[in-house]
């Protein structure tokens, strides 16, 4: 007669770590989804009057003062005549004050388009699509850089439900309605595909998605380059043909879908005539505009973006060179858990530049643009297994967590002004890249060698 089958102590522990992990996670989700409910998200209202007016009357050019002025008075006069909610009257109340009785139009023809397959008449329950769109998003980006990167599944649970509840950039982000979550999910795919790139055609949709990730909102431009400038120095021009391609092609798409939908040839003039002031330094510090450079130029008077993009080429650049007089090690290379076998920090790093070269050297920076930082704050907390595990892990998880709490909420709202939330932002940001330079930096073969 066989024994029965004992359940050993440490696989029962850890079910049960992953059950507590699960309900945390779901707490935590279903927190953040009444949380975001209760404010008027007024990004999203923002650009929400935009298809929302164009489905009831023509507004081709929405970016002029006029247009602007038009979608303010038709989205006063919804107001006054519907029975809108309390949400729609709290959001055009703010707006409105916030940009000088004007709607204010910065996104891109395609993200208007975009939008518009979502928009009603109803401003309540497109708000709450909306939220819901964000939500799923974000939760989807952790599960993907979570299994990408080898946490297991309570580690995923249990980090997803900081950042749900407790960081402070995804809070606001949620608060204000803005896109920051869609980004992240899209960024995300990027990664995934682009550090599995053995053939071409994972890396042709690592190209569409970033395309389509760019058109929506231009700042995610930096990514490209640095990519670009990582696939030329490995002289990789197969992938980097590949990625050329799928940008170009959802580029395309992107131009020809905002023409579709404003039917107006000139469309991209006239949002292109717009983007100098949008990028530039028309947003004060006042505003929340936390851009170490814009600080600098009110300081100072000298605009110091070019100079601040040139510094992070120039890094990237010496990275890279370290990199490939090194011998390939178990640290470079990655093993998914599918079993592929690629250099997943070339993609994070890539990644980690841009949008360090985003917060940085921008003219605007909004403290919900932090979002973006969490694939960084993934790769840098990557789990690794003990034999491997040594100081330099130990000073990168205990640095990138000083970081997290730094911007976490319980710290943020001990805050009371926006040069100190500026500042904590910026050191934050530079700490990050620092430790991601500090990971990536090989030491040389000679080291090696007589270690």
């Amino acid at each position: 007669m066989s024994k029965p089958h004992k359940l050993q102590p440490n696989s029962s522990l850890k079910t049960l770590l992953l059950l507590l992990s699960l309900l945390i996670f779901a707490n935590t989700l279903n927190a953040s989804w009444k949380n975001a409910v209760k404010f008027p998200s007024i990004d999203f209202f923002t650009w929400w009057v935009v298809p929302h007016t164009l489905s009831t009357q023509d507004t081709h050019h929405i970016y002029s003062e006029q247009g602007r002025k038009e979608l303010a008075q038709t989205a006063i006069y919804d107001i006054k005549k519907f029975k809108t909610s309390p949400a729609q009257k709290q959001a055009l109340k703010a707006v409105l004050q916030l940009y000088d009785q004007k709607i204010i139009t910065t996104a891109t023809p395609f993200f208007y388009s975009a939008l518009n397959r979502i928009v009603s008449r109803h401003y309540r329950y497109d708000r709450i699509r909306f939220i819901v769109i964000s939500l799923t998003c974000s939760t989807a980006s952790f599960f993907i850089l979570g299994r990408m990167l080898g946490y297991p599944w309570t580690a995923i649970f249990l980090i997803a439900s900081f950042f749900f509840a407790f960081f402070s950039p995804f809070l606001i982000d949620l608060k204000v309605g803005n896109c920051n979550q869609i980004q992240l999910f899209m960024l995300s795919l990027f990664i995934w595909f682009f550090s599995r790139g053995k053939n071409v055609y994972t890396i042709l949709a690592a190209g569409f998605i970033l395309g389509l990730a760019i058109m929506l909102k231009p700042n995610m431009i930096f990514i490209a380059v640095f990519s670009v400038l990582s696939l030329l120095i490995h002289r990789d021009f197969t992938k980097l043909s590949a990625l050329t391609i799928g940008i170009l092609i959802s580029v395309a798409i992107a131009v020809l879908e905002g023409i579709m939908y404003f039917k107006n040839p000139q469309i991209w003039q006239e949002w292109l005539a717009t983007l100098s002031a949008t990028i530039g330094y028309s947003f004060t510090l006042k505003l929340g505009n936390y851009s170490l450079s814009k600080m600098i130029f009110e300081a100072s008077g000298f605009k110091t973006s070019a100079l601040l993009y040139a510094l992070m080429v120039f890094i990237f650049i010496i990275l890279l060179l370290n990199q490939k007089k090194t011998v390939l090690n178990s640290n470079k290379l990655f093993r998914h858990p599918t079993g592929d076998s690629e250099t997943v920090s070339e993609a994070f790093v890539a990644y980690g530049f841009g949008i360090a070269s985003l917060l940085l050297a921008s003219g605007l920076v909004w403290s919900h643009y932090y979002v973006l930082t969490i694939p960084i704050i993934f790769y840098l907390l990557q789990p690794q297994p003990e034999s491997n595990f040594s100081g330099k892990d130990a000073a990168i998880k205990w640095g990138t967590g000083l970081i997290l709490l730094l911007l976490s909420r319980n710290f943020t709202e001990l805050l009371h002004s926006d040069v100190a939330m500026a500042f904590i932002c910026n050191l934050s940001i530079t700490g990050l890249f620092g430790l991601l330079l500090f990971k990536s930096w090989k030491p040389s073969v000679k080291n090696n060698a007589q270690t």
